[in-house]
């Protein structure tokens, strides 16, 4: 009688809360350090048609259900294995370093060739302008000289402004590359 009022007190709900336990707690004595797990028994029991896991005897048909420890590693096996997953992802970290040198330098690289683009149009541009003012400026020839010096000092002003920039990004280039290089292990 005392099981029955208990089973109306609280009603079916701690009957449910029984059932679920049970494979939670064999997980938690498999998996428990020490001697504990060892020790502790766990049942495989049949209530009422359904299958219930439980950590006493049970009133019905079951059975103990047989409990495989594997041994817990040793600490030199522990320091084994986080010594190889250090070594293993400091080569991570090197090979994503790798790779984001490698794409910055190719960034630095269209960088360049955008420069050369760049340099060939502005003076594609003073070239025009220079052979309109070699055919057709009227006016004396000492003027037109006057305007030609001026289009030639553009074109040196716009080599040297791109040979600076070009020569600015081949200069971080080695950068990377040296500091890549510095980085890497030897073989």
């Amino acid at each position: 009688m005392p099981e029955r009022l208990s089973q109306s007190a609280f009603g079916a709900a701690a009957m449910h809360v029984r059932r679920a336990a049970g494979p939670a707690v064999l997980c938690a004595l498999a998996c428990w350090p020490g001697g504990f797990a060892a020790a502790a028994e766990v049942y495989k029991c049949v209530d009422n048609g359904r299958i219930v896991y439980q950590d006493y005897a049970c009133r019905g048909p079951g059975s103990v259900v047989p409990m495989e420890r594997t041994p817990a590693p040793s600490p030199s096996a522990a320091a084994d294995e986080t010594a190889r997953l250090k070594a293993r992802l400091a080569e991570l970290e090197q090979a994503r370093k790798a790779r984001e040198t490698t794409a910055e330098i190719q960034g630095i690289e269209r960088e360049i060739q955008g420069y050369e683009e760049a340099e060939q149009g502005e003076l594609s541009a003073l070239r025009e302008k220079q052979g309109y003012a070699n055919y057709n400026l009227p006016g004396a020839v000492w003027e037109r000289g006057w305007v030609l010096q001026g289009i030639e000092k553009e074109m040196q002003a716009v080599t040297e402004r791109y040979a600076a920039l070009k020569q600015a990004a081949r200069d971080r280039i080695e950068k990377l590359r040296k500091a890549s290089e510095s980085k890497q292990p030897a073989p």
